[in-house]
C-alpha cells in the first residue's frame, strides 16, 4: 500500500473525493446517470436491430442527446450501464444475447452446483460452480451502473461455465445427468444406469 498510494494519478484522487460529495452533487451524477440511460434507450429505439455500433455509445452521444448538451452533462458521454450500453451499440437483438449468454452461465452454476450438493467427490466442481454463478451476479449488478458491457472478464466467466459444465459432464459419465423435470425446472435428477 505505501508504494501504490503515492504513485496513484490525481485523476484518482478526484474520484475518490466524490465519496463525500455533498448530496447535491450526488443527485446531480445520479440525474446524469439517469439521462445516460435514457440515451441509451433512444439509441435502441431509434436502431433496434443494429443499435449504433461495437463500442460507439460514445461517439453517437452527441447525436442520440435529445437536450444537445443543454442540461449540462456534456458530450461524449458513455452510458454508465451494460445493459443500455449494448442495448444502444448493438441493438435489441445484442442486448438479448448477452442476457440470454448470462441467464445460461447462471443456470450453469446453479445446475452443478444442485447436481453436486451431498457429494463430497464433485466438492471443487461444486466450489468452482458457486463462484462463477457469483460472479455472474455480482456482473449484473455492478454492470448496471458500470460502463461495463465490453469487460473481458466477463466473457471468461461465461466461458469457464461452459467449461465447467463439460468437465462435469465427462467427470459423471458413468451417470445420466437429465434435464429438469417439467414439474419442477429447479430441481436436476441424476439417474444410474
Amino acid at each position: 500500500g505505501s508504494i501504490v498510494i503515492p504513485a496513484m494519478p490525481q485523476e484518482f484522487w478526484d474520484r475518490m473525493k466524490t465519496i463525500t460529495a455533498s448530496d447535491e452533487e450526488r443527485d446531480g451524477s445520479a440525474a446524469g446517470r439517469l439521462w445516460f440511460w435514457q440515451v441509451g434507450k433512444i439509441m435502441m429505439d431509434a436502431r433496434p436491430l443494429t443499435g449504433v455500433g461495437f463500442m460507439a455509445y460514445r461517439d453517437a452521444y452527441d447525436d442520440y442527446d435529445p437536450s444537445h448538451g443543454t442540461l449540462g452533462f456534456g458530450s461524449f458521454r458513455q452510458s454508465h450501464s451494460a445493459w443500455f450500453g449494448i442495448g444502444g451499440e448493438m441493438g435489441y437483438p445484442g442486448l438479448f444475447l448477452l442476457i440470454a449468454l448470462l441467464v445460461q452461465g447462471m443456470y450453469t452454476g446453479f445446475k452443478i452446483r444442485r447436481f453436486t450438493k451431498g457429494r463430497p467427490q464433485y466438492a471443487e466442481l461444486r466450489a468452482y460452480g458457486n463462484a462463477l454463478e457469483t460472479s455472474l451476479i455480482v456482473y449484473c449488478v455492478g454492470g448496471t451502473f458500470l460502463n461495463a458491457e465490453n469487460s473481458e472478464m466477463v466473457w471468461h466467466f461465461i466461458g469457464l461455465s461452459i467449461a465447467l459444465h463439460g468437465i462435469l459432464l465427462k467427470a459423471t459419465a458413468d451417470e445420466k445427468l437429465t434435464e429438469p423435470a417439467p414439474a419442477d425446472p429447479f430441481r436436476v435428477r441424476v439417474q444410474t444406469a
